[in-house]
């Protein structure tokens, strides 16, 4: 049902995935070496290869979809001769130590290493045959790898947002320790975050402190968020003010707090800092208006429909207006989202009128209809 549709886009915050048991068989072109990474490292550095180090398990759905539909491919074969491969099974005893030593958490993880043992790049979670093979393309080029981001930091040493850019790329790495000291070090020139980067590091650091300080850090309903709303008082750009608003709506709605949701969703508004961002962040906003409606007051509801017309106007611009969100909300439109708040409004005739052109536009559902219905029935 559509109003299902919208009560799923307000409450959908975090996307979850999930891995069920299975097994992982050898791909048969490539050879696949085992033991100890010593012996795949010094079979790179003889021929001048990379290592593409495959961490799996078998019991993950995700490293069994990976393996069968991109690494066993013939696409991912060709592309895979260029490396160095090497098989690295979680679970044993020789991998849990290259598991810490790299700090790998995700499975299934690719880890492309230099011959020295140095990561380049990580792949992370399910790639289908297209994305490994051109991730694996751009590595080989030498793009965007660690190699790239640092030559281009070293550069520019004044550079915050290349300093910020290569500390990402060496997190996403597990060079956790050096991208910590390059985070440090952008935060200490610039502490008063007057850079996109720096205020986004300060804001995440209070939202970690949040989270240790709390009794237990994987249940936001223990977390004390004053730190927070003081914080967001010297927040200075637009997108990191937005990230921080957002990041407080999602903790209070968790908690059940729908007035302070209401108030964080209203904060955020005037600080959208591109399009994409207001269509995105504008349908969720005007669909959580429309899910608790019985407890908005008049000027909430005017808000809401302030915030679907503007996504509106944007899906004219765009000629494109879907809700980039789970797969059971992606038929939700702008036109539905705008229609459901001019119908909150008590403009039954504008709402009529506006889900009329929902369907002449995407078509007839069930859903659709039914909020047909209930439009017509409401303006008589």
């Amino acid at each position: 049902m559509l109003l299902t549709t919208l009560a799923l886009a307000a409450s959908t915050w975090i996307p979850l995935t999930s891995t069920s048991p299975t097994r992982v068989s050898p791909a048969p072109e490539i050879e696949w070496l085992s033991g100890p990474l010593t012996q795949a490292l010094s079979r790179a550095s003889l021929e001048k290869k990379l290592v593409f180090a495959y961490f799996w398990t078998n019991s993950s759905q995700q490293c069994q979809r990976t393996w069968t539909d991109a690494i066993s491919s013939a696409a991912g074969q060709t592309a895979l001769a260029d490396y160095i491969c090497f098989s690295a099974p979680v679970g044993n005893a020789e991998t849990a130590e290259l598991v810490q030593e790299y700090g790998i958490t995700t499975l299934p993880t690719m880890l492309v290493l230099t011959a020295d043992g140095k990561p380049e790049d990580a792949l992370l979670g399910y790639h289908s045959e297209g994305l490994l093979v051109s991730d694996l393309s751009r590595i080989q080029s030498g793009t965007d790898t660690v190699s790239d981001r640092r030559k281009l930091a070293e550069a520019a040493p004044d550079d915050l947002d290349l300093r910020f850019s290569l500390a990402a790329k060496l997190d996403h790495v597990g060079a956790n320790e050096e991208s910590k000291a390059l985070y440090d070090s952008i935060t200490r020139d610039d502490p008063t975050g007057i850079s996109i980067v720096s205020a986004r590091l300060q804001l995440w650091k209070v939202m970690k402190e949040i989270a240790e300080n709390a009794s237990d850090p994987s249940d936001p309903v223990s977390f004390k968020l004053k730190p927070i709303y003081k914080h967001m008082r010297r927040v200075k750009p637009d997108e990191v003010i937005v990230e921080g608003w957002d990041w407080i709506a999602e903790m209070e709605g968790v908690r059940g707090e729908k007035a302070k949701v209401l108030k964080a969703m209203r904060s955020a508004w005037p600080h959208m800092s591109s399009d994409n961002q207001t269509m995105a962040w504008g349908l969720r906003t005007a669909a959580y208006h429309w899910t608790n409606r019985d407890d908005l007051s008049s000027s909430d509801k005017s808000f809401a429909l302030k915030v679907a017309q503007r996504c509106a106007e944007l899906a004219v611009e765009q000629e494109q207006e879907d809700y980039e969100g789970e797969p059971e909300e992606r038929d939700l439109k702008a036109l539905d989202v705008l229609a459901f708040c001019y119908f909150m409004n008590g403009r039954f005739e504008d709402a009529l009128r506006t889900i009329e052109q929902s369907i002449e536009k995407h078509g007839t559902t069930p859903d659709r209809e039914q909020a047909l219905e209930m439009c017509r029935a409401n303006k008589s």
